[in-house]
């Protein structure tokens, strides 16, 4: 057990400048046995996700009240990925996280987006005294539309891919969370449109329909739908 102390703003990995970033500390308490305390005397701008929190990599994250508690910048990356870790934040402003799914494959439909700011999968988490604020995710496009073939007449087309979909700021799954927690804008983008469907022409018969996407304004929302073929 142990406690490390986030002195810089930075968001980089370097053992040899004399500060230590929440990434490096981070790291430190991964490979460090036991639960382990990080310590901001520092707000944080990310450049790109932090590491994910797997099982054993249990962290208390404690903003300094001295410095009325410190602010995490996701810059519209994804931010926290906890992986059955026990975990608890304290004091702690955590803000502009988004989370991006996948652009789905031929006739299939976009991936989901989850957890801007955390993503839970497994694990106990809790907050206290934290702000999230300004956190999205965005689900993924649907695909083009899938055309099946021909019967005499020319190769299928592909419709056109649909447009990003959204689900929710924070995720959850399988997981025990206690939240002491405001949260200020954060929320799902729409739901993804569906690629337009692929066509089969037999001696000249027309496209397929387009696949319908599924929007949500609140906590979670669909990735795209997929494209129809016909």
């Amino acid at each position: 057990m142990a406690t490390f102390t986030v002195n810089s703003s930075s968001d980089t990995i370097n053992p040899n400048d004399g500060v230590t970033t929440l990434r490096e500390a981070i790291t430190f308490a991964a490979n460090n046995p036991g639960r382990d305390t990080i310590l901001f005397n520092s707000s944080v701008v990310l450049n790109s996700s932090l590491p994910t929190l797997q099982t054993g990599n249990d962290i208390d994250f404690i903003g300094n009240f001295a410095n009325r508690g410190a602010t995490i910048n996701g810059n519209n990356r994804q931010i926290f990925t906890i992986n059955g870790a026990n975990v608890s934040f304290t004091n702690l402003t955590i803000r502009n996280g988004v989370a991006t799914g996948g652009s789905g494959t031929r006739g299939g439909g976009g991936g989901l987006g989850s957890g801007g700011a955390l993503f839970i999968n497994r694990g106990n988490v809790i907050t206290d005294s934290v702000t999230f604020s300004n956190n999205f995710a965005l689900g993924g496009s649907g695909s083009n539309g899938r055309g099946d073939g021909n019967s005499g007449g020319n190769d299928s087309g592909n419709g056109q891919t649909g447009f990003a979909g959204g689900s929710g700021g924070n995720f959850n799954n399988l997981s025990d969370a206690a939240l002491n927690a405001l949260g200020l804008g954060n929320g799902a983008g729409d739901g993804g449109g569906g690629g337009a469907g692929g066509r089969i022409l037999s001696n000249g018969n027309g496209e397929g329909g387009g696949g319908g996407g599924f929007g949500s304004s609140g906590s979670f929302g669909s990735g795209g739908g997929s494209g129809g073929g016909a």
